[in-house]
C-alpha cells in the first residue's frame, strides 16, 4: 500500500520556515513543491494510493498523532 500524506504547501512551508536548519534546493523552491504536490495528487487517484488529509476541517494541521493513526488505519485494512 502507497500513502500520500497530503498537507497544504503554505502550511508546509510555514513548518519549514519555523526549523533551525538549512532547507535543501528542493525544500526551498516553492513552485516545485506545488508542482511535486500536484503529480504526487494526480498519481494517487490514478494508481489507488491512500491519500491521507493531514488537515482539520477547522484548518488546523493534524498531529503527529492524529496523522500516525489514519496511517495506522489504512495500513490495518490492507493487511492479510
Amino acid at each position: 500500500v502507497v500513502v500520500f500524506l497530503s498537507l497544504p504547501i503554505e502550511i508546509a512551508e510555514n513548518a519549514m520556515k519555523n526549523e533551525a536548519r538549512v532547507l535543501d534546493i528542493h525544500e526551498s523552491d516553492i513552485a516545485y513543491k506545488l508542482e511535486v504536490h500536484k503529480a504526487y495528487a494526480l498519481a494517487s487517484k490514478l494508481y489507488g494510493w491512500k491519500a491521507i488529509d493531514c488537515m482539520h476541517p477547522s484548518g488546523e494541521r493534524l498531529s503527529i498523532e492524529e496523522v500516525s493513526e489514519k496511517v495506522w488505519n489504512v495500513v490495518k485494512e490492507n493487511l492479510g
